[in-house]
């Protein structure tokens, strides 16, 4: 059986209707071939294909699980798109690249993947929207969290808790469908959490809040409380700390938080079972990241010797210990890390000394450092940032935390640091959190309008593969 498909291009409410009919190919043994609907949609953007320069021409892509072209096709737009046939059983997603007279990329989409015979509804939507600029998909959350966690689960929904929430209980879970394209009520957790991890299986999620911590199944509903591994003495030594997803599994970093300092690492492994891990010194607002080929890096936080350490997974450890690097003391709090030029070096943005003045942005170069190493720095930091998180780009790096009146801003950092370009939010806010989106993208959700919630969320694609 084949599918075959038409698109329809919408910009928010009134229809270019461009039928493109795409994969309307007949098969062997059937007498109509079925139509799946690829509907590309612009959201709550009304100019993302008029926006100068203008796209003059729209390419459809049909892309494997494996990342293999499974068919394409392109037109200008309102022409006619076709594509070969797809086997029902086909795990495909859609891909949408809008490109300018000189041919420049200026408008991507993608959904996520999905077996084509196992869609009832007849259609695909695709959030189309201008590269490197902040754009609103359809459909809004249920209620806003300021300086909530975030997560992603069943690699499908974007999810928001904790912090202060806006209409809402701050246990409860605020979702949006990265599939349907729109929010959804969640369940409300008995606990509010400090720090979230999402199953290696992104089934569930491990919430851990002061002391406790409980596994939370949300297709099943099944809540369990979860003890704390041998090496800690409660949950509220990583309580609060960031979550750090490693290649084998999970890290729990509770040096990373304001406040107490603390030495402990919860190892949250695939199969959900918990291992503590420590540190060489005790670090309050330190910045970690995992680097391929390293391990988790942990850098400042602290007043003593090393600046930097480095956790590595061993399964048969019982309580992992990190490995020393002999960088200069770092006492700077609040920075984060992010690994750049494919994890050569690691950038430690954001942050302040203990004497109050703002660091620079600084680069580490692990592999090259043998003995009384120090962090380099590579250029001023964009602007005095607190709460900030930084994702690695095709072309650089993507920073957002909030200023000192607590506004969210985001900044673009090109990846020799010679360009730094300011992002604008369509819609200001204030206490937002940032997340990686899995549709390649990276996803603003909450925050306030300083009074009242803000329920869109804003996704940013880059230009670059």
């Amino acid at each position: 059986m084949a599918w075959g498909a038409s698109s329809v291009y919408r910009t928010g409410v009134r229809f270019l209707r461009v039928l493109c009919p795409a994969l309307l190919i007949s098969c062997a043994g059937c007498s109509d071939p079925e139509t799946l609907v690829v509907e590309v949609m612009t959201g709550q953007e009304t100019d993302t294909f008029s926006l100068d320069p203008a796209v003059t021409r729209v390419e459809l892509r049909a892309v494997g699980n494996d990342g293999a072209n499974l068919g394409s096709a392109s037109a200008a737009p309102g022409g006619e798109l076709s594509l070969g046939a797809l086997s029902t059983e086909t795990l495909a997603r859609f891909e949408v690249h809008g490109y300018d007279v000189d041919g420049e990329l200026r408008v991507r989409g993608r959904s996520l993947s999905v077996v084509l015979g196992g869609i009832e509804s007849g259609f695909v939507p695709v959030f189309a929207q201008r590269v490197e600029r902040w754009s609103r998909p359809p459909g809004k959350l249920d209620h806003s969290h300021v300086g909530g966690v975030g997560g992603v689960l069943a690699e499908r929904y974007l999810m928001l808790a904790g912090g202060d929430a806006l209409g809402a209980d701050p246990a409860k879970v605020a979702f949006y469908d990265l599939l349907s394209w729109g929010g959804s009520e969640g369940p409300t957790l008995d606990l509010v959490p400090d720090s979230l991890v999402v199953s290696a299986d992104a089934r569930a999620v491990l919430v851990i809040a002061g002391e406790r911590a409980q596994w939370v199944e949300f297709d099943t509903g099944v809540i369990v409380d979860v003890e704390p591994p041998e090496g800690l003495s409660s949950f509220a030594d990583v309580s609060g700390g960031r979550a750090v997803v490693g290649s084998d599994a999970a890290y729990v970093v509770g040096a990373t938080r304001d406040g107490a300092a603390t030495d402990r690492v919860l190892v949250v492994e695939a199969d959900r079972s918990l291992r503590t891990a420590r540190l060489v010194r005790a670090r309050a607002g330190a910045a970690a990241v995992w680097v391929e080929g390293e391990g988790l890096v942990i850098a400042g936080g602290s007043m003593e010797s090393p600046g930097v350490e480095v956790l590595s997974y061993d399964p048969e450890d019982v309580v992992l210990t990190s490995d020393p690097r002999p960088f200069a003391i770092d006492d700077v709090a609040g920075a984060t890390a992010v690994a750049v030029n494919d994890g050569g070096a690691v950038w430690l943005l954001c942050g302040a000394a203990s004497d109050g003045t703002s660091a620079g942005v600084r680069q580490l170069d692990l592999a090259g450092c043998i003995d009384d190493c120090e962090a380099t720095e590579v250029f001023d930091q964009p602007r005095d940032l607190t709460r900030c998180s930084a994702f690695s780009t095709p072309s650089g790096v993507l920073l957002t935390g909030d200023t000192a009146a607590g506004e969210t801003v985001a900044f673009n950092i090109s990846a020799d640091g010679q360009t730094v370009t300011a992002l604008d939010f369509r819609e200001p806010r204030f206490g937002a959190t940032t997340i990686a989106a899995p549709n390649g993208t990276l996803a603003v959700l909450g925050g306030s309008d300083g009074t009242e919630p803000r329920l869109s969320v804003e996704l940013l694609f880059p230009a670059e593969e």
